[in-house]
C-alpha cells in the first residue's frame, strides 16, 4: 500500500492525467479471493462499508463495520488525489512543464548522514492563472521487491537551483517567477524565497532556523511547493515569454 501511495502521488504531480483503477484507493490487490486465472485473479473490490461504517450493503453477509487500516489508506489516497483540485496547485492539472537541473540532496537518518549525494529530480509547472508549482522527486528507499517495504530517509537540500538568470526565458521564468517570490510546502508551513545568487535563480528556506529544504518520509518521495501570490493569480501575458528577444 505504501508503494501504491508513492506511485499515485508521483502520477498526480507529473504532466498528464493520473490513472487509478477501481479498487486502488481501497487497497484491492486482485488476490483477495480465488479465481480461474491464477495469475491475474479477479481483482474483487473491497466492500465500501470497510471504508465507511455508516454504509450498509444488504448483499454483504458480514456486518463488522469499517476496517480502520482500509479507511486510513483510503483517506491518504483521497488526499493525494485532491492535490489537483487545490486552486494554488492548479498548474498540476493544466500547467506548462519545465525541467529544472538535477538537484543534490543528503539522506539523513537519526541526525546522521546516510548518503551525501542523492539525486533529486525537479520540475517547474505554471499556468495562465498564476499558479506556479515546483515538484521534487527522489527514489530514496525504492525497491522492486514486492515483499519489502520502502525504507525512506529525510532528504535535505541546501537550495533548489532554478536556472541561470541570463537564460531565464528558456525556463519559463518570464511567466512571472521573480526574485523575492514566496513559495510554501503543500503539506506544511515551510516557506521559501526566490533569490538570485551569482546570476542564478535559487529557492531557499526563509521562515526557520532550520535552513534545509527537506523531502520528508511522509512526502512519499514527492515534495510539492507552490507560489504564494498576494495578487491572486494575475493573468500572465504570453508576450512576457519573449521580452527582450525581439
Amino acid at each position: 500500500m505504501d508503494k501504491m501511495e508513492t506511485v499515485y502521488k508521483m502520477l498526480v504531480t507529473l504532466p498528464g492525467s493520473p490513472t487509478d483503477f477501481v479498487g486502488d484507493k481501497e487497497g484491492s490487490s486482485g488476490y483477495e479471493t480465488k479465481s480461474n486465472n491464477d495469475y491475474q485473479q479477479n481483482r474483487n473490490v473491497v466492500p465500501f462499508e470497510w471504508v465507511n461504517s455508516t454504509l450498509k450493503d444488504r448483499y454483504i453477509d458480514t456486518r463488522k463495520g469499517n476496517k480502520p487500516f482500509v479507511n486510513e489508506y483510503y483517506q491518504r489516497m483521497s488526499e493525494i488525489g485532491r492535490l489537483r483540485s487545490r486552486k494554488e496547485l492548479s498548474a498540476l492539472k493544466n500547467g506548462e512543464t519545465v525541467s529544472l537541473p538535477i538537484q543534490k540532496g543528503v539522506a539523513v537518518k537519526d541526525g546522521k548522514t546516510i548518503n551525501p549525494n542523492v539525486d533529486v529530480a525537479a520540475i517547474f509547472r505554471y499556468n495562465d492563472k498564476g499558479s506556479q508549482v515546483i515538484c521534487l522527486y527522489t527514489t530514496d528507499g525504492a525497491t522492486l521487491e514486492c515483499d519489502k517495504k520502502m525504507n525512506r530517509h529525510m532528504i535535505n537540500l541546501e537550495k533548489i537551483s532554478l536556472g541561470n538568470q541570463s537564460k531565464n526565458w528558456k525556463e519559463g521564468f518570464k511567466a512571472g517567477l521573480k526574485e523575492g517570490d514566496i513559495f510554501k510546502n503543500a503539506n506544511n508551513d515551510a516557506t521559501y524565497k526566490v533569490c538570485i545568487e551569482n546570476g542564478e535563480y535559487v529557492l531557499r528556506r526563509t521562515n526557520s532556523v532550520y535552513t534545509a529544504i527537506s523531502i520528508m518520509p511522509e512526502d512519499k518521495n514527492t515534495a510539492v511547493l507552490y507560489k504564494v501570490d498576494p495578487q491572486e493569480y494575475s493573468p500572465i501575458l504570453a508576450t512576457h515569454y519573449f521580452e527582450g528577444l525581439v
